[in-house]
């Protein structure tokens, strides 16, 4: 059980912030790269999305549904890469860039994994794999959105029982970690000019992983509005929005 329930920040709520945030972001990015602040927004979007993807986890495997949640992924993941290839990057094939779909049914593989055996090394080995499968693939964020994932799972699983002020403490390191570990990532090089102008540009901008805090730490643990149309939605969404900047580039 949730320790906090008197607040309006439902399963509903979240899920509307981390389409708009996503939204902004990849119109930032194609349409106003000069505007930095439009990806410091999207920032806010993939956390939500990897926590739900552990909260919906720990909700599927109670009710044995795991299977179907994984084949939805692998479905909406094939059908996004079109959309996500030609509507952000204006080429298809990409292959130094796969869908974040990706990234989620991978750490969504993983926490199936590691929760189906009690092995501890077993464990480690399918969190290894998870991560190297994610870089292999070149799905967004890579093995610091698998990574993520797994942070989540544990929070869900250890975390949420929590005090307030132990929950956002937990919340911030786990977005500290993240944005740290992915802007390092992104700045792997063996030239520094290239590491300095990677930190220059983006270390404000992964400041907004941190305005995920407190969204997740007030989550009153219920659905709140709740629709077969608005579950559609939400699962095509991606796509949905992906095929919009496609239609624009087409015209």
């Amino acid at each position: 059980m949730y320790t906090v329930y008197n607040t309006p920040m439902s399963e509903f709520i979240l899920k509307l912030f981390a389409m708009a945030c996503m939204a902004i972001d990849h119109i930032g990015l194609v349409f106003f790269p000069q505007h930095r602040f439009l990806r410091c927004i999207g920032r806010i979007a993939f956390p939500l999305y990897a926590f739900m993807i552990a909260e919906g986890f720990a909700h599927t495997e109670k009710s044995g549904h795991t299977g179907k949640y994984l084949m939805r992924l692998v479905l909406l993941a094939l059908i996004s890469e079109i959309p996500y290839d030609i509507g952000l990057y204006g080429s298809f094939p990409r292959m130094d860039h796969t869908n974040v779909i990706f990234t989620l049914l991978v750490g969504l593989l993983m926490l199936y994994g590691i929760s189906h055996t009690s092995s501890l090394p077993l464990q480690a080995v399918i969190v290894v794999l998870c991560a190297y499968t994610a870089e292999f693939i070149h799905s967004s964020y890579g093995y610091a959105g698998v990574t993520l994932i797994l942070l989540y799972h544990l929070y869900v699983q250890y975390g949420k029982d929590k005090n307030t002020g132990t929950r956002i403490l937990i919340l911030c390191g786990i977005a500290m970690l993240f944005g740290g570990y992915y802007l390092c990532h992104n700045a792997r090089s063996m030239d520094p000019s290239t590491v300095i102008a990677v930190f220059k540009r983006s270390t404000w901008t992964q400041t907004g992983v941190l305005a995920s805090v407190p969204l997740i730490a007030f989550y009153n643990g219920k659905k709140g509005q709740d629709s077969p149309v608005f579950r559609w939605f939400y699962r095509l969404f991606y796509p949905l929005h992906l095929s919009v900047f496609t239609l624009l580039r087409i015209l």
